[in-house]
């Protein structure tokens, strides 16, 4: 062997880095508790015991004991007070009950000076002024033509204010006339023809009976020319 290094134009190896040396944690068999876990729970389990005990502080679990005392006093103005309220709607319906039974029941009403049992008054009927119903004419009043006269006094005016009368219901304006004397007793209505109707409808107008219509004599009490209905006005109408 030669004592010689090795020849100077050969590089020398380059050295590799060290690993990390990693290390194995070793199991514990089962059932092991660790020293620090046991004493962890050890030290909750005392804080836990030490927040149960009465005083050590407020707990948002805890119910506050109940007063026997005023919950009893409670207990009685609860009661006093729903029969009270009771008592009033009782009453109320008791009286709106009353009132309707008041308000519905018979009302009677006294009339002074009225003597319910005495007979009823009768008035008689005047004679010659009662006024016949309207009868149904088969003529309008427009073309019936009337003559009226005077058979009380010439010197009155007579006439005139009954044939107005006439006017005003629809006939023609009449002729008017006065009667010589003697002076006629009773009114009268004439008709010719068939008139009959009309001629009461007119005794309607003038307020004279059903008993004044007659039919028209013969002679005629004056001209009739082309006149239908006569009437004569006596000392009844006047």
């Amino acid at each position: 062997m030669s004592d010689q290094g090795p020849p100077s134009d050969v590089e020398p190896t380059a050295a590799r880095p060290a690993r990390p040396v990693k290390k194995v944690a070793k199991k514990r068999p089962a059932g092991s508790k660790s020293s620090g876990s046991g004493s962890g729970s050890k030290s909750s389990g005392t804080r836990a015991r030490a927040a149960a005990k009465p005083g050590s502080g407020p707990s948002t679990g805890s119910v506050p004991p109940i007063n026997d005392s005023q919950a009893t006093t409670r207990g009685v103005i609860v009661i006093a007070v729903t029969v009270v309220v009771g008592l009033l709607i009782f009453w109320q319906g008791f009286s709106h009950d009353a009132t309707e039974t008041v308000a519905t029941g018979p009302v009677v009403t006294t009339v002074p000076g009225v003597d319910r049992d005495a007979a009823p008054a009768t008035t008689a009927p005047t004679q010659g002024t009662s006024v016949p119903q309207t009868p149904v004419t088969r003529v309008a009043p427009d073309e019936i033509s009337v003559i009226v006269a005077n058979g009380v006094d010439p010197s009155q005016t007579i006439a005139g204010p009954e044939a107005a009368k006439l006017t005003a219901a629809g006939y023609p304006t009449p002729v008017t006339m006065d009667l010589p004397p003697p002076a006629v007793t009773t009114s009268s209505v004439y008709y010719t023809g068939d008139l009959e109707s009309e001629a009461q409808a007119i005794a309607v107008v003038l307020g004279l009976p059903d008993s004044a219509v007659n039919p028209i004599p013969t002679p005629s009490p004056v001209p009739m020319n082309t006149a239908q209905i006569l009437v004569i006005i006596g000392p009844d109408a006047a």
